[in-house]
């Protein structure tokens, strides 16, 4: 009798191991997407726009750092997918997907909760020396966003050309340069229905979020101080930075349903 079992529970073993389902090596590719909004259209680099009453901002450079990105399992284990990346959404070299700036990534299909990350820097790489990264990394001196290893990385960088209606001269440039461990803000895409998705073998899900230009710059003259370098701390610049930088993290991010 023993001899013919085996066998036959050896058979039920091989058809369920068989049976439909995610199997660990089965990835799609989940897409992380910026798409910059100013007034609530589509924002676009070399463009001139009205932010605030009379003031007006040809923008042409909006650049941050994101970092320790996980994705969240309908379980609740996490799943990490980079350290750190450099949203620039300069149109020279950028990969662009629709109106958006996007980054790429594979991970195992299945349910997701929704996603997680940093807008700027947490201690341990903000203070790294830039030249001892590889070029082609985003934290290397090339990328120019660097102060030096005290105080660290610009987390956010804004600049363009600020005039207004009444100014009748030459438009001033404004630099924002805006950084510091103080200033790294958490966001947490894993606590509505709208935040959860699913990645699929070989499929791509695109998750979207919209930032808000005019949200980001809501009360700050950038035409009276076109320049912000964050630092000292606890001086007027810093208390700026600090409010751009809460107006980028909390008012500025629309997640797209």
């Amino acid at each position: 009798m023993k001899q013919f079992l085996f066998p036959f529970i050896l058979l039920i073993l091989v058809l369920f191991s068989g049976c439909p389902g995610t199997q660990p090596d089965e990835t799609g590719t989940f897409e992380l997407n910026f798409e910059l909004k100013v007034n609530g259209a589509d924002g676009e680099l070399g463009q001139k726009y009205q932010i605030s009453g009379k003031r007006f901002l040809t923008l042409d450079s909006l650049r941050f750092y994101i970092s320790d990105v996980v994705a969240i399992k309908s379980d609740g284990s996490e799943y990490p997918l980079t350290d750190v990346v450099l949203f620039d959404f300069d149109k020279t070299g950028k990969t662009t997907h629709g109106s958006g700036i996007f980054k790429a990534f594979p991970v195992p299909a299945g349910e997701y909760k929704g996603l997680k990350f940093n807008i700027g820097l947490p201690a341990t790489l903000n203070h790294e020396n830039p030249i001892l990264y590889n070029s082609a990394d985003y934290l290397h001196s090339s990328r120019n966003t660097h102060w030096n290893t005290t105080d660290g990385y610009y987390f956010l960088q804004i600049a363009g050309l600020a005039d207004s209606l009444i100014s009748g001269g030459t438009p001033t440039r404004m630099s924002y340069q805006i950084g510091m461990d103080n200033l790294l803000r958490f966001k947490n895409y894993a606590t509505a229905s709208t935040h959860a998705f699913t990645i699929s073998k070989n499929k791509e899900t695109q998750f979207i979020i919209q930032t808000e230009l005019t949200e980001t710059l809501s009360g700050i003259d950038f035409l009276s101080i076109p320049v912000n370098h964050t630092r000292p701390e606890g001086s007027a610049l810093y208390n700026d930075a600090v409010k751009v930088m809460d107006n980028f993290s909390t008012n500025s991010f629309y997640k797209v349903p």
